[in-house]
C-alpha cells in the first residue's frame, strides 16, 4: 500500500518534502510528504508516507491524511497500514454540530466504529512524524512553563483492543533560541519545543527526559528528534511552492 488518493481538486500544493529514520548508526526507513492548502475553505491537509523494510523482505507502510481548520483544529484523520496481508484503515473524523469525535477502525475481518464525546479541544496523534507537532499551530509561540495539551492517542494496530484515549502532554517553547536555517535554498524560521508527559518537576537527578522537536515556525514542520526508542528522524529534503498569484488575494 502506497501513498493513499485523496481528493486535490481544491487543494493548491505548498511543500513537499522526505526524512530519514535511524537506528544504529543505519537508515532503516523514510517518510515523503505533502501539504496542502485548500483554496475554498483555507483548510490545511497533510499528507505523509512510511515505508520500512523489515528483516523478513516484508515492507511496512504507514500513510496517514491529516486535516486542520483554518483555527488548526482536526477535522479529519486518516492512518492506513499495510504489512504483507496485514491491512488496518483508522480514521478520527470531527462532527462539529454535536462536538463528537466519529471513531473507525477497519480491517478485512472486523469494523468497530464508535462516537467519541469531547469535552475540550483535542489533537489527535498520528504515526507518521510530520504530524508529531501540528499541536503547536493553535497556540502563539512563546516562551514559559510547560502548557498543556490533551491529545487523543490509538493503540490500535493490526487488531483492535480498546477505543482511543485521551491523554495529556506538557509542551515548552525555546523561542527565545529562534534561529533561521536556509533549506535547500529557503530561509525558515526554527526552534525547539520539549515534549513531556508530565508537568512537574522531579528531584534533582531523577528528571525526565522530554522528546526534543526542531520544528519550522511556519507549519510546524518537524525537521529533527531523537524519538523514545532511540531512531533518530531528519529532514533531508524540503521544497517550497509559490502561491499562485490569483490565490493571494
Amino acid at each position: 500500500m502506497s501513498m493513499f488518493k485523496f481528493d486535490r481538486r481544491t487543494l493548491i500544493r505548498s511543500y513537499m518534502g522526505n526524512y530519514n529514520y535511524i537506528r544504529l548508526g543505519e537508515t532503516y526507513a523514510e517518510e515523503n510528504f505533502e501539504i496542502f492548502e485548500n483554496y475554498e475553505n483555507k483548510h490545511q491537509v497533510f499528507a505523509s508516507n512510511f515505508v520500512a523494510r523489515l528483516d523478513n523482505g516484508e515492507f511496512l507502510n504507514i500513510s496517514t491524511l491529516y486535516e486542520l481548520t483554518d483555527s488548526y483544529s482536526p477535522v479529519k484523520v486518516i492512518t492506513q497500514r499495510s504489512l504483507g496481508t496485514n491491512e488496518v484503515e483508522e480514521s478520527f473524523i470531527y462532527n462539529t454540530m454535536d462536538n463528537k469525535l466519529h471513531y473507525t477502525f477497519q480491517n478485512k475481518d472486523f469494523v468497530q466504529a464508535e462516537d467519541l464525546p469531547l469535552s475540550k479541544k483535542i489533537f489527535i496523534m498520528a504515526p507518521t512524524f510530520l504530524t508529531k507537532c501540528l499541536f503547536a499551530l493553535s497556540r502563539k509561540y512563546e516562551a514559559s512553563a510547560r502548557i498543556p495539551y490533551v491529545v487523543m492517542r490509538s493503540y490500535n494496530l493490526w487488531q483492535f483492543e480498546k477505543l482511543p484515549q485521551e491523554e495529556h502532554i506538557f509542551v515548552e517553547y525555546e523561542t527565545s533560541k529562534m534561529k533561521v536555517r536556509n533549506i535547500q535554498g529557503e530561509e525558515y524560521s526554527t526552534f525547539d519545543i520539549n515534549v513531556y508527559q508530565s508537568d512537574t518537576w522531579k528531584n534533582e537527578g531523577d528528571a525526565e527526559v522530554p522528546i526534543t522537536f526542531h520544528i519550522t515556525k511556519d507549519n510546524a514542520i518537524p525537521i529533527h528528534a531523537i524519538l523514545e526508542d532511540g531512531t533518530e528522524v531528519s529532514l533531508t529534503r524540503l521544497r517550497k511552492f509559490q502561491m499562485p498569484e490569483h490565490m493571494l488575494a
